[in-house]
């Protein structure tokens, strides 16, 4: 299942109803959710300030702002190794996003460690058993590995859930 969506972050409140009322389990299916991060977390607060209960995958909140928080295109240096690949490897994507996350675990980890213009600029990409979460959306022509082991992966939950993953 693959949730990637550029201006989703203006429409996350209906986004996550949506997918509530589908009953979604993210631990157990296969889940690469991109630029929609905010829908996997326990809350989202809108750009009036309401609070909404999203997932709760991942502990934390994401909070609208005015502004936006980050835009363009990126390198992704993985700093773990997941389904998405080995710790070292490079993933390319853009990025862009209003949100903000807060009240994340003291022991969050994040996958990536997003480069731009040879800098530093934040960190990215959530993971949790099958489910992988970030603000990039990556650029699978780009980065054949992720391509590869998404294909893979889904192929793999075809023959059932419990069978390789």
């Amino acid at each position: 299942m693959l949730f990637a969506d550029s201006f989703v972050d203006l429409f996350v409140v209906e986004f996550a109803e949506q997918l509530l009322q589908q009953e979604v389990y993210f631990v157990e299916l296969f889940v690469l959710v991109e630029q929609v991060v905010l829908v996997v977390l326990e809350e989202l607060v809108d750009f009036e300030g309401t609070t909404y209960p999203m997932t709760g995958v991942f502990r934390g909140r994401a909070v609208m702002k005015k502004n936006l928080r980050a835009l363009g295109y990126y390198e992704g240096n993985m700093q773990a190794g997941s389904w998405m690949g080995n710790k070292g490897d490079i993933i390319t994507g853009h990025v862009f996003h209003w949100s903000q996350l807060e009240n994340l675990p003291d022991q969050t980890s994040f996958q990536l460690e997003l480069i731009k213009e040879n800098r530093m600029v934040l960190a990215d990409g959530l993971c949790f058993r099958n489910t992988w979460a970030g603000y990039i959306h990556v650029h699978l022509a780009g980065c054949e590995k992720v391509m590869n082991n998404f294909l893979n992966i889904c192929r793999k939950y075809k023959k059932g859930p419990k069978k390789g993953l």
